[in-house]
């Protein structure tokens, strides 16, 4: 554990968990403050600012208290599979933090692979070839946020900020996969793709997408997990 004027970062089993306002990552160390004026770090899996899992608990000093059990065996009842608006949905997200010269291979990239909502201890995704699998307590955590809105407007945010969230996970290995992909091409095809390569938007058009969200805010376009 990293402390200097207060707790920064924990370090365990090849995972780092940063404080929130220090780094955004699916890895966060939290501070809970104990009936009894004694303060409590965890060291937890996060999404949407909530804890998925806790991996760690630790006291002021940094020593090791607790190392909850993680919770077994999600019930996901549906579709555990993303449908291929939902990748779309990625794509436009991803092509907007990325350079577009990887525009065009982004959607071919993100059109091979397949995700699924399973059960990844200890990580928000994890990668199997081709297929990608994404912890199905994400679907709980929205869920639960959802509940919490007061309006359609919130809820619609609530949508918008889950998949921009879900875009940034996965975004780091769509990219790589897509700068392989270019690399591959020959010099010529190279010219060609950043001839047709364009500042516009990948995936889903504006009104596609906000239809998407609008469902997504409703409870749409995810299965049920308990």
């Amino acid at each position: 554990m990293q402390l200097r004027d207060r707790e920064e970062k924990v370090y365990d089993r090849g995972r780092t968990y940063y404080r929130p306002d220090l780094a955004t990552s699916a890895h966060a160390l939290r501070v809970l403050q104990q009936p009894d004026g004694q303060v409590r770090y965890v060291a937890s899996l996060v999404i949407l600012g909530q804890a998925l899992e806790d991996h760690l608990v630790l006291d002021a000093r940094g020593e090791i208290m607790e190392r909850p059990a993680l919770r077994q065996n999600w019930n996901i009842r549906g579709t555990m599979q993303f449908s291929d608006e939902w990748k779309a949905v990625l794509a436009r997200l991803i092509a907007t933090e990325s350079s577009p010269l990887l525009r065009t291979a982004l959607w071919p990239v993100m059109d091979e692979l397949t995700l699924l909502w399973n059960e990844t201890p200890r990580e928000l995704w994890t990668e199997a070839g081709n297929e990608l699998l994404l912890h199905a307590g994400m679907v709980v955590a929205y869920r639960e946020a959802l509940s919490q809105v007061r309006s359609a407007g919130e809820g619609l945010l609530l949508a918008a900020r889950f998949a921009s969230e879900l875009a940034r996970l996965l975004g780091p290995l769509v990219r790589a996969r897509a700068q392989d992909r270019m690399a591959r091409l020959s010099p010529e095809d190279q010219q060609i793709s950043l001839l047709f390569s364009s500042p516009g938007t990948t995936g889903l058009p504006d009104n596609e997408l906000r239809a998407f969200l609008t469902r997504l805010a409703l409870g749409e376009e995810l299965p049920l997990v308990t």
